[in-house]
């Protein structure tokens, strides 16, 4: 890869009830300067949805009704599947509204794996009480 050109990379974040720490997640990864941030609510009962759609491009919320984790991993994955191609492939991670990215894990790790897709759980540095 040449100059300051890279593959096009997108966080997928699954989210049920998970409002307490949704919005602390999708600040963690746009900071990242990903190209799109795709969250889907599993039919979350709480405030979920409502913070993911605050946040405006580049995060992107769908909604549907509560179907479980793959169900809305899946949902992630194919509404991240319109994303154009950069390098000739793109970067697709998987995090979860509890997870944190903490540095430059998305612009520069999961370029240089030349992967169509990467599946990665991210640790919280927080301890939760």
């Amino acid at each position: 890869m040449g100059g300051d050109r890279r593959p096009t990379v997108a966080a997928l974040i699954p989210v049920w009830n998970g409002a307490a720490y949704l919005a602390e997640a999708i600040e963690s990864v746009v900071a990242e300067r990903v190209d799109e941030v795709v969250v889907v609510d599993d039919g979350s009962t709480d405030d979920s949805g409502a913070i993911a759609e605050r946040f405006g491009p580049p995060v992107r919320c769908l909604r549907q009704a509560n179907r479980g984790v793959a169900a809305a991993r899946n949902a992630a994955l194919q509404a991240a599947f319109d994303l154009p191609y950069a390098e000739g492939y793109a970067a697709r991670a998987f995090m979860h509204e509890t997870d944190h990215c903490n540095g430059k894990l998305f612009i520069d790790h999961l370029p240089k794996m030349r992967r169509d897709m990467v599946v990665k759980r991210f640790k919280k540095e927080k301890t939760w009480k």
